[in-house]
């Protein structure tokens, strides 16, 4: 039996030219991990703008009552 291509040397230039290396895990690519953000945090960020937004709407006849009764002389 005849070897056709060269045997890769432990730490040699084998190694190096793997296009898709893995890690420790047994994942390819780069060895960060992909961060994902999990969905329960867009449904609170929804709920706390809609709470800001809720709170502002109530606020609001308040901060105009002083300014109307002032140009209209209630």
């Amino acid at each position: 039996m005849t070897q056709t291509t060269e045997a890769a040397s432990p730490g040699g230039a084998a190694a190096a030219e793997d296009p898709h290396p893995t890690d420790a895990t047994g994942r390819t690519g780069s060895n960060a991990p992909r961060v994902r953000i999990h969905r329960a945090w867009f449904v609170a960020a929804v709920t706390f703008v809609t709470i800001i937004g809720a709170a502002a709407f109530r606020s609001l006849p308040g901060l105009l009552i002083d300014p109307l009764h002032q140009d209209f002389a209630w």
